[in-house]
């Protein structure tokens, strides 16, 4: 492997241990409402009604997501923004367009994310 090589490859891990990281706080964030949706299911079943107090803690909790979701993004966009304008991520190379994409699928959950935030609010 020559430096150049290594030198992509610190950046692809660089982009990629933020990846990780943002993925790591999102899944305890979901495994956090999860256990909150099962309290509610629970006393659902035991014949209590659901309150506006359970559409606000859905509500706030997608927030949440979101607002992770837009550090993410911009963490992400941030070092790929660093490793084109250092020289060692060419634009529009294969690393290049994956991490692009990587960036896009957060956008496009972000994007999810708020319209079921305002379908809750509708409810």
């Amino acid at each position: 492997m020559d430096y150049s090589t290594s030198y992509v490859q610190n950046e692809i891990d660089k982009f990629n241990n933020i990846k990780d990281y943002y993925s790591n706080i999102r899944e305890q964030q979901s495994t956090r409402f999860s256990n909150l949706e099962k309290d509610y299911a629970r006393r659902e079943a035991h014949g209590q009604y659901k309150t506006m107090g359970e559409f606000d803690d859905k509500i706030n909790h997608r927030k949440q997501d979101i607002a992770t979701m837009r550090e993410e993004q911009h963490e992400l966009a941030k070092q790929l923004a660093d490793s084109v304008s250092s020289g060692k991520i060419k634009e529009g190379s294969d690393e290049w367009k994956s991490m692009m994409h990587e960036i896009e699928l957060v956008t496009g959950e972000i994007k999810d994310t708020e319209v079921e935030v305002e379908n809750l609010t509708q409810d």
